[in-house]
């Protein structure tokens, strides 16, 4: 890894006068991500873009500027956080702005690193199965894998941006990773501005740290009788969630995360997008069984100064429900697409919803609760806090009710097509090449990221391996490869096709499932 203060150094700092300090007490969904991070990272979120760039663009004192202009425009970025052992609902958002864009760019210098000598999917690896890289006084960073030249002046670059998931999602990083691409080429010169008009003597008025989420979709203090009534229409809504759809498994104390991603050409990518199109569905809504999905909240979100930021953690949550057991006597083409028009209909109700807005609200409520419970179950565990006496339980008045599992078999998000995000012609020269994402995951996680990047479609899983039978995972994934081949393209002969790549170690192959 290759030191880059040297590059930076004619940026010292000078001596001057801190300025003051905000601080903001964390939601209770960005809490519901917060506690649970402390021990190893859980949810930590890392994108990893691959491109083909003039050296001279992306030279690390260039990155170490765009750097600090993103944590200038996102102060969460450059945020830590605080809280007193076991005061959870005392955690809070600490930030300090830099004293002058030289600050600014000192900081910044501190969260980035070089590598001349470490793959960029190397780095993937070691970001989802090695050591905690984020902390609570560090809550995102910087890498860059230099790959070397792949033609005459150009080389190749992977860029790592690693972020706890209390303040930003996935949505958020893409938008905010397209900024880095696009910064002005006078970027000393955008970095002075971009300080200036935040805290120097031509400062515009604007919130240091962006407002939370809960608060932006509320508007105004609720009362106690409104609050019981949206709890109740939360309540009724997930006791309608019927799950328990898992793969078995078994308890391990140490995870695996593994990684891959089948990927399909352009043509491919085409035809696909137009037979959902024509049997009005998505690519998101073909999936099995039970599923765990997010809904990004932004465009119910008020708008705030000019230069709020758009980056901060906006997310509902919701199930998809399908039926498991089907008659076999049903055309399987019929099934697939009554299957994904069902999938479609339920989150397009959901999302849709004019209640939906307030429904986040009491959701993230009880994910802060949840959090707390857990939060002090494992600080007692390792000592932080000391064990609290547990009151013993009367014994039940009558028959003990049962409900059934409300289990999920997978979590998915589903990006779209990146081409909205990522407009190529903002930066001519550089070329995009391919995109991994994801969050570190917990014991047995399985997680479904669909996108589209630079016109081909990529799915990807990500789940823990440890607690699963060997292959069984794989076997499972080549059936739902192949089943877009088969049922959405339409040419069973497809099967077997998709360049399936391993996301921690760069290899393409080929592989088709068992019949």
């Amino acid at each position: 890894m290759q030191s880059i203060h040297d590059a930076a150094a004619e940026f010292t700092p000078e001596a001057t006068t801190t300025l003051s300090t905000y601080r903001r007490t964390l939601s209770p969904n960005e809490l519901s991500y917060f506690l649970p991070s402390r021990a190893y990272g859980l949810n930590d979120m890392c994108n990893r873009t691959a491109f083909h760039a003039p050296p001279g663009l992306i030279s690390p004192q260039r990155v170490c500027t765009a750097w600090a202009i993103m944590r200038l425009r996102h102060s969460l970025l450059a945020c830590r956080v605080e809280m007193a052992p076991g005061c959870y609902d005392q955690a809070e958002f600490v930030y300090t702005p830099p004293s002058s864009s030289r600050q600014a760019l000192a900081e910044a210098t501190s969260g980035v690193r070089i590598f001349d000598d470490v793959a960029g999917q190397e780095l993937l690896r070691r970001t989802f199965n090695g050591p905690r890289i984020l902390s609570s006084d560090c809550l995102a960073r910087l890498d860059l894998a230099r790959h070397g030249e792949v033609s005459p002046g150009i080389h190749e670059f992977h860029l790592l941006w690693m972020s706890t998931h209390m303040i930003t999602d996935a949505l958020a990083m893409q938008q905010a990773t397209h900024s880095i691409f696009e910064t002005d080429v006078e970027l000393v010169k955008l970095l002075d501005q971009e300080w200036r008009v935040r805290w120097g003597d031509a400062r515009l008025v604007h919130d240091a740290l962006v407002f939370a989420t809960e608060v932006r979709l509320l508007g105004r203090p609720q009362s106690k009788f409104c609050g019981a009534a949206w709890k109740v229409d939360n309540h009724n809504v997930q006791k309608n969630f019927i799950g328990g759809h898992v793969f078995p498994r078994t308890k391990s104390p140490i995870a695996n995360t593994c990684f891959i991603r089948a990927m399909f050409d352009e043509s491919q990518t085409a035809a696909i997008t137009a037979k959902c199109k024509t049997k009005r569905s998505t690519r998101s809504s073909t999936p099995p069984k039970t599923m765990y999905t997010a809904i990004n909240l932004r465009r119910h979100l008020t708008s705030g100064p000019p230069l709020t930021s758009g980056l901060s953690l906006a997310l509902e949550y919701h199930n998809v429900m399908l039926p498991t057991f089907l008659p076999p006597s049903i055309d399987p083409r019929r099934m697939f697409w009554a299957r994904s028009a069902a999938a479609q209909k339920q989150m397009f109700k959901y999302a849709h919803s004019p209640l939906m807005p307030r429904r986040a609200v009491v959701t993230n409520r009880e994910r802060g609760e949840r959090a707390k419970v857990w939060a002090r179950f494992d600080d007692e565990a390792n000592g932080t806090l000391p064990r609290t006496p547990r009151a013993p339980q009367p014994p039940p008045l009558g028959p003990k009710g049962t409900s059934p599992p409300a289990v999920a078999l997978l979590g998915i998000s589903n990006a779209g097509d990146m081409a909205s995000i990522y407009r190529s012609d903002a930066y001519p020269l550089i070329k995009l090449i391919e995109m991994a994402r994801g969050p570190r995951r917990g014991p047995g996680g399985m997680l479904v990221y669909t996108y589209t990047f630079v016109g081909r479609l990529n799915l990807t899983l990500m789940w823990d391996a440890a607690p699963f039978p060997p292959g069984l995972i794989e076997e499972f994934w080549r059936y739902v490869v192949d089943g877009v081949h088969e049922y959405v393209l339409e040419d069973s002969s497809l099967k077997g096709t998709a360049e399936e790549a391993d996301c921690f170690v760069g290899t393409l192959q080929k592989v088709r499932a068992k019949m």
